[in-house]
């Protein structure tokens, strides 16, 4: 028989797992169900989380790996994840990049809603590990490990503002915007396209030759492969525009259409859409095949996802942006996949306040935030920039209006011409002129401003203006600046009015500068009109035929076209206040001027210097005393030059002011160019002389 004390020590035991069997169901209840005490319907702590978003799949995707990973360290992973990153710091050291993305893989794994690690290791392959690689298509590829790593972590973290805009920023910036970036855009060009239809074997043709074979281009495939990817063929067999003719030789180009066969053949196996074959076509062996694709979490260029409508509080997704639903196209290129991103990126902030530049408070925390490092107007501002990005492309690349581009030597067998005898002409439809490009940018632009209140009709400001001034006057107000601290409350209906409009005009002022809207705005206004398109076109074919086909006189004939120069200023810098006071606007127009001075003395040379003669002997034609010139000078002496001002002698055709006497381009402008494109030049033209000593003075 148990004696008394094993007895007692049976009942505790009995009355603790009785307890703790209690409270564990206690707390199962309390988990899964709902509570009503004291006339309040308490929630359980699963529907509590749902709620918060703070469970692991209300946050993200799950990643049951990483998951595991932090499960088993069992208390160390702060260890562990301090050994990683001083691992992968001594592997980018030794240029193990394997290894490095191995260690950043792993980091991430261990710290899923830690952003910083994700913005930090993506930026680190696309960027640091990126550019210690000599090829071009090796940089590519660490590029679209660096971006997809990025979006591993977006889908883990939804709704984060920041690693969305990185995304695009990386997207836009390493692609688009490097000093490889022909090549890479090219690279880009090709993740969007099925490997079946650029496979290398579909160009070339077998032709037998008694008992010999050689190897021919397949003219009929190269023109259906021209005609769909216009953009891709002119920047490889054109280039992309440099200030220099230099640079712009000595940058990657196709110049026979083998040459592009061949760049097709090297980068077969470049990141995509699309699942890899396993090797390309034999000479002649090519047949049509269905290509698949990969699955969305595999696939580059990455796009945010498609949905139709928002969340609750947060904003509409934008219905023109791409998504992982949408076809690309060689019209579409990092910059609208970067836009894409960007929109994506706005639709966690809340929406604008009463205010420019303000946002309303933040009403639901969980898919409610603000970008941590940027202003949030400039972060609002970037799908509009994005698309300002693709149309400056554009131009730069030739792309004006629909008269296309015609394809230089690649059918010269044909006589520059297609099969069915049309010339070679390539890129007519309107998804690849600027000019569509520039109105979907003011559309863009429009919009912004619209929602964000820095677009205001001309009677609403004068009814803001009004209204601020009455304020003023009421509080005694000399400095706009200084903003009485007022409690709205307090005031009355009249007041409270005069107050808003103040603080409107006040804000109005400060965020319009502080995002350069009205420049961007006009800016897109004025360049998607006719003459401002025709005027770009034709500055871009006199350079084209002055500097790379040596071709000066017919350069010479387009810069003097009514529709050139003359137009530029008359029509597109007079008419547009805001647009010719652009410093980069200043800058260009320039530019273009320099060019075609340089030229008109170069060609007309022995014209030039017979006028300027002419320009030292004027003063002989009208002596003082008399009306006659001595020695019958005045009866052979030649007429004064005509003041037509496309005589470089008298003046550039952009020198002079406008209407308001200000000049069309300022002299920091003319600095500003002269330095980029002679620094030695303005080196030493601004190099100050040492003050000389000054003689004394005998009073």
């Amino acid at each position: 028989m148990a004696s008394p004390f094993q007895q007692q020590a049976l009942y505790r035991k009995l009355t603790y797992g009785a307890l703790i069997l209690a409270l564990f169901t206690l707390a199962l209840g309390w988990r899964k169900g709902e509570v009503r005490l004291f006339g309040m319907d308490i929630k359980g702590v699963d529907a509590q989380a749902r709620d918060l978003s703070i469970r692991e799949e209300s946050r993200g995707e799950v990643d049951w790996l990483g998951a595991l990973a932090r499960l088993s360290t069992i208390g160390t992973r702060g260890a562990a994840t301090c050994l990683l990153w001083v691992n992968a710091v001594e592997a980018q050291k030794k240029n193990q990049w394997n290894e490095l993305e191995l260690y950043a893989r792993s980091l991430t794994k261990l710290q899923p809603h830690f952003i910083t690690p994700w913005i930090f290791q993506s930026w680190n392959l696309a960027y640091n590990v990126s550019v210690e690689s000599d090829r071009v298509n090796d940089k590519y590829f660490y590029i679209t490990r660096g971006i997809g790593l990025l979006a591993e972590g977006e889908r883990q973290n939804h709704d984060n503002p920041d690693i969305r805009w990185s995304i695009g920023f990386f997207t836009q910036h390493k692609i688009c915007q490097s000093d490889e970036t022909n090549v890479l855009r090219s690279l880009s060009q090709l993740s969007m396209i099925p490997p079946n239809e650029r496979d290398p074997g579909r160009f070339w043709k077998v032709i037998q030759v008694g008992s010999s074979s050689r190897q021919e281009i397949n003219l009929a495939e190269l023109e259906d492969f021209c005609k769909l990817h216009p953009q891709l063929v002119r920047r490889l067999r054109q280039g992309i525009r440099r200030e220099r003719r230099s640079e712009q030789l000595r940058q990657f180009r196709c110049e026979r259409a083998e040459d592009m066969v061949q760049f097709l053949q090297d980068n077969f196996r470049v990141p995509s859409l699309w699942l890899d074959s396993p090797r390309p076509s034999e000479p002649g062996t090519w047949k049509l095949k269905q290509d698949t694709l990969k699955p969305l979490a595999d696939r580059f260029p990455v796009l945010p996802p498609y949905h139709e409508t928002a969340r609750e509080g947060q904003q509409p997704p934008d219905e023109t942006a791409l998504h992982d639903q949408s076809p690309l196209y060689d019209s579409h290129d990092a910059f609208q996949i970067a836009r894409a991103w960007y929109s994506y990126a706005q639709e966690p902030l809340p929406r604008p306040g009463r205010l420019p530049g303000q946002s309303e408070p933040i009403t639901n925390p969980v898919v409610q935030r603000l970008p941590k490092h940027m202003m949030t107007i400039i972060f609002r501002s970037h799908p509009a920039q994005a698309q300002r990005f693709t149309a400056e492309r554009l131009m730069d690349e030739g792309w004006f209006d629909g008269s296309g581009w015609a394809i230089p030597d690649w059918f010269r067998e044909a006589g520059d011409r297609f099969a069915d005898g049309s010339p070679a002409v390539i890129g007519t439809s309107p998804e690849w002129w600027a000019k569509k490009a520039w109105e979907t940018t003011e559309r863009a632009w429009e919009r912004f401003g619209k929602d964000n209140h820095l677009l205001i009709s001309p009677a609403e400001q004068k009814n803001l203006e009004q209204r601020a001034y009455a304020f003023a006057k009421k509080k005694h107000i000399q400095d706009p600046a200084l903003t009485p601290t007022l409690r709205e409350e307090e005031l009355d209906p009249e007041t409270r009015e005069e107050f808003f409009a103040f603080m409107f005009l006040r804000d109005l002022a400060q965020y319009k500068t502080l995002c350069n809207f009205d420049v961007h705005y006009n800016r897109a206004r004025v360049e998607s009109k006719e003459e401002a398109v025709k005027a770009r076109k034709i500055f871009f074919e006199a350079l084209d035929a002055q500097r790379l086909r040596n071709n000066e006189p017919e350069a010479l004939r387009k810069y003097l076209d009514p529709d050139g120069m003359k137009a530029w200023r008359d029509k597109v810098l007079l008419s547009n206040k805001v647009f010719r006071n652009d410093s980069l606007i200043q800058e260009q127009t320039f530019e273009v001027q320099l060019r075609f001075v340089d030229l008109y003395s170069r060609l007309n040379g022995r014209k030039f210097k017979a006028e300027a003669v002419r320009m030292l002997l004027m003063p002989w034609q009208n002596l003082p005393g008399g009306g006659a010139c001595p020695l019958g000078l005045a009866s052979w002496m030649p007429p004064l030059i005509e003041k037509d001002w496309n005589n470089p002698l008298l003046g550039g055709p952009f020198d002079g002011t406008d209407d308001e006497g200000e000049p069309l381009i300022s002299e920091q402008s003319r600095r500003q160019v002269l330095q980029r494109l002679f620094p030695s030049l303005t080196a030493s033209m601004t190099q100050e002389t040492p003050p000389q000593s000054e003689s004394p003075q005998v009073r």
